[in-house]
C-alpha cells in the first residue's frame, strides 16, 4: 500500500514529504543500509538500467522517502536528517526518470494521438513519468515501464478527452480536433501484467466471483494455447447459455475484479482498454 507523509510532522511553508511504499523491509535497518551498499555506482551511470538495477534503486528511493518520513529529534538534527534523506531521494529520482524519459516519446510515436498538439502529449507524459516514479511498488515483481506506459497512456487519453470537451464547449475552425484518434494496442504487449494480477486475484478468489462468474473469464481471457481468447458464443455453447447471458455474466464479474482492484493505479485503466470486448 501507499502510505501517505504525516502533514503534522511538517512545519507550516515546508514542502510536502513524498509517499512511501508501506513494506517490513523498509522497518528493517539492517536490510535498508544493505540497500544502500553500491548504490552510488548506479547513481554514477547514465544509460539503461537492467531490470534488477531499476528495482534495487525503487527500493532505495522508497527507502529514502520512509526515513525522510521518520526523521526524528528536533533542532539542527531534524533538519540535516532531512537533508540527507531528501538528497537521496532526489538523486535516485532523477536517476530513474533520466533512465526511462524514452517512455513518453516511444509511447507518443505507438499511440499516435493525431488529435492532439505533440508538444502537450510530451508535458503530460512527463506528468504521468514522474507521477508512476512515485508510485511503483518494486516488490510486486513487475517492470517499470510496462507500469509506466500504463500510466502516460491514460494521461494521454485524459488530454484528448478535455481537448475535445472544450470543443464541445467553444466553437472554433481548428479542424485538426475533427481528425480521428488512431490508438495502436499497446497493451497488446504489455498485457502480461495485468493478466498476472487477475490471475493472482482469482487464485485467491479476492473479487469474490462465482463458479460460473469464474469459468467465464478464465475461458475468455486465460487460455494459453490459444492465440485469440474465446468469443462470447463459443463460452456460452460450453455452458448452454446465450453470448447475450455470457456477455452480462463478464460484465458482473469484471465489475467485481475493478472493486477488488481499486486501488490498483494501472489495472482499472487497463481492464477498459484491454478486456472490455
Amino acid at each position: 500500500m501507499v502510505k501517505k507523509h504525516g502533514i503534522g510532522q511538517r512545519r507550516e511553508g515546508e514542502s510536502p514529504l513524498p509517499k512511501y511504499i508501506d513494506n517490513p523491509e523498509l522497518r528493517d535497518p539492517a536490510a535498508v543500509r544493505k540497500l544502500f551498499v553500491g548504490v552510488e555506482d548506479l547513481l554514477a551511470g547514465t544509460d539503461r538500467l537492467s531490470h534488477a538495477e531499476e528495482v534495487r534503486l525503487f527500493k532505495v528511493l522508497q527507502a529514502s522517502a520512509y526515513k525522510l518520513n521518520h526523521v526524528t529529534g528536533s533542532g539542527k538534527r531534524v533538519v540535516a536528517g532531512r537533508a540527507k534523506w531528501h538528497g537521496w531521494y532526489i538523486r535516485i529520482f532523477d536517476r530513474i526518470a533520466n533512465a526511462n524519459i524514452g517512455l513518453v516519446y516511444e509511447m507518443r510515436r505507438r499511440t499516435r494521438f493525431t488529435s492532439a498538439d505533440r508538444e502537450d502529449l510530451l508535458s503530460e507524459g512527463f506528468w504521468a513519468l514522474c507521477q508512476a516514479l512515485g508510485s511503483f511498488d518494486p516488490w510486486k515483481g513487475y517492470r517499470f515501464s510496462t507500469y509506466a506506459c500504463t500510466s502516460i497512456l491514460r494521461r494521454f487519453m485524459l488530454l484528448v478527452k478535455n481537448e475535445t470537451r472544450r470543443k464541445d464547449r467553444v466553437a472554433t475552425d481548428w479542424d485538426w480536433l475533427d481528425q480521428p484518434i488512431s490508438i495502436q494496442p499497446v497493451l497488446s504487449t504489455d498485457g502480461a501484467l495485468l493478466r498476472d494480477r487477475l490471475a493472482m486475484a482469482l487464485r485467491g478468489n479476492t473479487p469474490d466471483l462465482t463458479p460460473i462468474e469464474r469459468f467465464v473469464i478464465e475461458q475468455r481471457f486465460f487460455q494459453p494455447n490459444t492465440a485469440r481468447k474465446n468469443t462470447l458464443e463459443s463460452v456460452g455453447r460450453l455452458i448452454k447459455v446465450s453470448k447475450e447471458r455470457v456477455r452480462q455474466i463478464q460484465v458482473s464479474a469484471l465489475g467485481k475484479i475493478r472493486e477488488a482492484l481499486v486501488g490498483d493505479p494501472v489495472a482499472a485503466t487497463a481492464l477498459d482498454l484491454d478486456f472490455a470486448t
